[in-house]
C-alpha cells in the first residue's frame, strides 16, 4: 500500500487538494484567533509581557502569504503545462490529436480534424469520441486498453472513423496517459492508403503464388517435354546409326565390285565409259564417308573415335578433296590460295579430307552456278590456318553458331546443315583445333558487290 499513497501524494491534483485543504485550515485558525483574541491575552497576561495577539496575527498571515505563493506557483505551471499541451496538439497533422476525459468526452484537439473528420475544433469539444470513430478494435479482452496504459503507458489499436459526411474510413488510434491529470491523449491516423497498400500487397502476394505455381507447372510440363524430346532424339539418333550401319556394308560390296569390274572390262571400255565408272566407284567413295561421318559423330562426342596423328601437307589433301567434289561444281570453281611455304599440320589425313569434303560440298551447295569458292592456307600462333569462303547469301550473325549443330536449320530451311558441320565442328576440336563461322561481306565488296558469302575457319596443330 505504501508505493500507492506515494502515487497518490504525488500526483498534481492531490497536491493541489492538499493546499486547499492547508489554506483553508489556516484561515480557519485565524478566524478562530480573531474571535478568541482577547480572551488569549487576558489568561495570558500574568505570565508574560510579549505581544501575544500581534504574533500570531503575523504569523498566520505570513503564513498565509506562503500558501498563495505555492498556490500562484502551481497554477502558472499548469497554465504553462495547458498552453504546451495546445501547442503540441495544434501542431501535429495531419494526424488528429485529442484529449479526452475519463468519460471519453473531447476537451482538446487540433485543427487536423478539420481535414479528417470535417469538424471544426469548436464542434468537436466536448463531444464523446462516439462522434468521431467507433468499434474500435480491442480484440478478445475487454479491458485491454486499461491494462495496456497501465503497463507501458499507451495502447495501439484500430477503429473505423466516421466523417461529418458519414463516409467510413478505417483509424489507427494510439492512446497515451496524461500526465498531470485524468484522461487519455489519443492520437488519430488515417491509414485508408496503408489499408490499400496492404491489399495491394496481399493481392500481389497471391499473384505471385499464383504465377510462381503456373510458372511451375510450366517447368513441369517443359522438363517432361525435354525428356520426351530426348527420348526422340536418342530414338532418332539409334535409327540413324542403324540404318547408316547397315548400309556400310553393302557400299562395301558395291565399291569393291565396281573396282573389280573396271579391271576386267577396262580395255572394252571407251573414254566417256571409262569416266562414268570412275564417277561411280568416287560417288561410292563420298557414300562410304557419309556414312563414317555420321558414325564418328557419336563416336566424338563419346571421345571413343582413335585419331592417327601424322604430319600432312594441307595443299595436298585440299587438292584430294576438290576431286571429290568436283561431280558438284555445276560451273562452279574452287580457287586455292596457298601460303608461300608448305602447312604442314599435325593430324589424321582421312579425317581432316572428309572435313574439306564436307566443307566444300557445303560451299558449293550455296553457290550459284559461275561462283567461285576460295580456300585460303595459312599460320598463325603456331597454328595451321584453313579457310573455306563461299560466294552464296550469307548466314546472320545470330544465327552463324546454329550451324554447327545437328539437323539444324536456318532462316526457314535456306540454310540446313544436316550433320556434315557437325561432324567438322567434333573432328577439328579432337585434334585441338577450333572452327568458327563469319560473313566476310568486304572480301567481295570490290570483286562482286552484293555478295554476303560465308567463310569457315579452321586451325590444327602446326607438324614440328
Amino acid at each position: 500500500m505504501k508505493p500507492a499513497k506515494r502515487n497518490f501524494f504525488l500526483r498534481a491534483e492531490a497536491r493541489h487538494i492538499w493546499m486547499a485543504v492547508t489554506i483553508a485550515i489556516t484561515l480557519l485558525a485565524y478566524w478562530v484567533s480573531a474571535e478568541f483574541l482577547d480572551q488569549l491575552h487576558v489568561a495570558f497576561q500574568p505570565y508574560t509581557n510579549f505581544p501575544v495577539a500581534e504574533i500570531l496575527t503575523n504569523g498566520l498571515f505570513i503564513w498565509l502569504l506562503i500558501l498563495m505563493f505555492f498556490a500562484y506557483r502551481q497554477w502558472h505551471r499548469s497554465l504553462l503545462r495547458g498552453r504546451a499541451l495546445e501547442i503540441v496538439i495544434s501542431s501535429i497533422s495531419p494526424d488528429v490529436l485529442i484529449v479526452v476525459s475519463p468519460d471519453r468526452r473531447v476537451s482538446l484537439c487540433n485543427v487536423g480534424v478539420k481535414n479528417m473528420f470535417g469538424y471544426e475544433p469548436a464542434e468537436v469539444i466536448g463531444q464523446t469520441t462516439d462522434l468521431l470513430y467507433f468499434d474500435r478494435r480491442v480484440g478478445n479482452n475487454p479491458t485491454e486498453i486499461h491494462d495496456s496504459l497501465q503497463r507501458i503507458g499507451f495502447h495501439i489499436g484500430t477503429a473505423r472513423g466516421r466523417r461529418r459526411d458519414g463516409e467510413i474510413f478505417p483509424l489507427e488510434i494510439i492512446t497515451g496517459n496524461l500526465r498531470g491529470g485524468p484522461g487519455a491523449v489519443v492520437l488519430l491516423r488515417d491509414i485508408t492508403e496503408r489499408k490499400r497498400m496492404e491489399e495491394q500487397l496481399v493481392r500481389t502476394r497471391d499473384e505471385a503464388k499464383q504465377a510462381n505455381q503456373a510458372k511451375s507447372r510450366a517447368l513441369t510440363q517443359l522438363e517432361e517435354n525435354f525428356r520426351k524430346l530426348q527420348e526422340l532424339e536418342e530414338l532418332r539418333d539409334n535409327l540413324t546409326y542403324m540404318i547408316v550401319h547397315d548400309l556400310k556394308s553393302p557400299l562395301a560390296t558395291v565399291g569393291g565390285l565396281l573396282s573389280i569390274l573396271g579391271e576386267q572390262v577396262t580395255e572394252k571400255l571407251d573414254v566417256d565409259q571409262k569416266n562414268y565408272l570412275a564417277e561411280c566407284a568416287l560417288l561410292i567413295r563420298r557414300l562410304q564417308d557419309m556414312t563414317l561421318s555420321v558414325l564418328d559423330v557419336g563416336r566424338l562426342e563419346q571421345g571413343q573415335l582413335s585419331i592417327a596423328m601424322a604430319p600432312c601437307n594441307l595443299e595436298n589433301l585440299v587438292r584430294e578433296a576438290e576431286r571429290m567434289v568436283r561431280l558438284d561444281l555445276q560451273g562452279a570453281t574452287v580457287t586455292l590460295t596457298p601460303d608461300a611455304l608448305p602447312v604442314v599440320a599435325a593430324c589424321d589425313a582421312e579425317i581432316i579430307r572428309r572435313v574439306l569434303v564436307n566443307l566444300l560440298d557445303n560451299a558449293l551447295k550455296f553457290t550459284p552456278p559461275g561462283g567461285d569458292v576460295r580456300v585460303r592456307l595459312g599460320r598463325k600462333d603456331g597454328f595451321a590456318t584453313v579457310e573455306v569462303i563461299d560466294a552464296g547469301p550469307g548466314i546472320p550473325q545470330q544465327h552463324q553458331q546454329r550451324v554447327f549443330e545437328r539437323f539444324a536449320v536456318i532462316e526457314a530451311k535456306r540454310y540446313s546443315t544436316g550433320l556434315g558441320l557437325t561432324f567438322c565442328k567434333l573432328a577439328v576440336e579432337a585434334h585441338g583445333g577450333r572452327i568458327s563461322v563469319e560473313s566476310p561481306a568486304e572480301l567481295w565488296k570490290q570483286e562482286k558487290p552484293g555478295i554476303q558469302g560465308t567463310a569457315i575457319r579452321f586451325t590444327l596443330p602446326l607438324a614440328l
